[in-house]
């Protein structure tokens, strides 16, 4: 979910190569969800707006350039640079002042209801 709030924002957040925080995310819980982080990921190759491609290059970023090892690597980074900043968006959202079950539901229902307002339904 991370990477797509970040996408429908237009939002990527660097590494922070300074940081001496490290946090590790194990492979059972990435094997897990491997076939819907990679639909993920093609949607993001697809919906990006920071290169300025035409839709037949987007196409091929999101689905033919897996085999292509710089280009895979330059479009895992972007995939990257949107999941850092949708964990870091979603940290602060629900981190402030939450405390008690109720207050992180809580926090969940205003996120929603924020992107229901950004992103209305035609």
């Amino acid at each position: 979910m991370a990477p797509l709030i970040e996408t429908a924002y237009n939002r990527t957040t660097d590494e922070d190569k300074d940081s001496s925080d490290s946090y590790t995310i194990f492979g059972d819980a990435i094997i897990g969800q491997q076939e819907y982080l990679d639909a993920v990921f093609r949607l993001i190759m697809l919906a990006d707006k920071s290169d300025k491609l035409n839709s037949d290059e987007k196409i091929a970023r999101a689905f033919k350039e897996d085999e292509i090892s710089d280009k895979d690597n330059q479009n895992l980074e972007l995939f990257h640079q949107y999941l850092r900043g949708g964990i870091e968006w979603l940290y602060q959202q629900t981190s402030e002042s939450a405390t008690t079950k109720e207050d992180y539901l809580a926090k969940v229902d205003a996120i929603v209801s924020q992107y229901i307002q950004d992103f209305p339904r035609s």
